[in-house]
């Protein structure tokens, strides 16, 4: 199976031969974002967010993941080929900020 990582950040994955890193492929899956100025009180300014089009995102391929934000994973929720990381990898109750246990 082929994993793409969709993301900015490398994500490292803890398995019990050591850790897997999955470098970002250059292509970053996102939500568009628009700021505006809501309302100013007492001088200061409040925005607000607006959300539009999830943007490159590819289409499913054979055999091929595809790491994503939970976010859009939440919204493209019928999609199985879509992952995000799951769990912080642990050391008894220390998480180790190395990476997570799977997807």
């Amino acid at each position: 199976m082929k994993i793409i990582n969709l993301t900015d950040k490398t994500v490292n994955v803890t398995t019990p031969i050591g850790i897997v890193s999955i470098r970002p492929s250059g292509t970053i899956c996102h939500i568009e974002e628009f700021t505006s100025l809501d309302y100013t009180d007492q001088n200061i300014q409040f925005y607000k967010i607006e959300y539009g089009e999830v943007i490159n995102l590819p289409d499913t391929a054979y055999d091929t993941k595809y790491i994503v934000s939970d976010e859009i994973r939440v919204i493209y929720k019928w999609r199985t080929d879509l992952i995000s990381p799951i769990h912080a990898a642990r050391q008894g109750d220390k998480v180790i900020y190395a990476g997570f246990v799977g997807f």
